[in-house]
């Protein structure tokens, strides 16, 4: 129970959109373990403008989001890897379908693990954070690096993101 009453584990389960915006000194979304079915129906995610982010998923928050479908990372410079390091064998979102990045020049690599979804329909960024990718050959198929090169959408790079999101047309990508 939270001092206000709230049962923050029926919060933590029941959570389906997390928006962050503007939190300067954010420096990961979760630390230490992670009760058994938080965060579990969690289909949203967007984060904007955490410019102290180095870290977004961690091993014990990985083992709970089953049920992501879309993740926003905009303004974010400090991160360089969507999963922490410590955190390889378990793969990001089984069933995640759109991803979207947006000034954050740190991510210099997205891995087999990161990608791994098969409902994976668009990520979006900007072309130059594109083409600066690193692929680490020995984890990438050419059928599957192919695969999500044909579903990569390019963003204009001195447009805002929201602007951008709202011209198409996706509904979550609003908010």
């Amino acid at each position: 129970m939270c001092e206000s009453g709230v049962d923050k584990k029926l919060v933590f389960e029941s959570l389906q959109y997390v928006g962050i915006h503007c939190m300067m000194n954010l420096r990961s979304i979760w630390e230490g373990p992670i009760g058994k079915g938080y965060l579990s129906k969690l289909k949203y995610m967007a984060l904007h403008i955490c410019p102290n982010l180095t870290s977004i998923f961690t091993r014990s928050l990985l083992g709970n989001l089953h049920n992501l479908e879309e993740l926003i990372i905009e303004d974010c410079p400090q991160i360089n890897s969507l999963v922490c390091q410590e955190s390889f064998g378990l793969l990001l979102a089984l069933k995640l379908e759109r991803i979207i990045i947006y000034a954050c020049p740190m991510l210099e690599s997205l891995s087999l693990m990161e990608l791994s979804s098969n409902y994976l329909k668009v990520i979006k960024g900007e072309i130059e954070w594109w083409n600066s990718l690193k692929w680490l050959e020995s984890e990438w198929s050419s059928k599957r690096k192919d695969y999500v090169a044909n579903v990569f959408v390019e963003l204009e790079r001195d447009a805002s993101l929201m602007d951008q999101l709202a011209k198409s047309g996706n509904s979550k990508e609003k908010i």
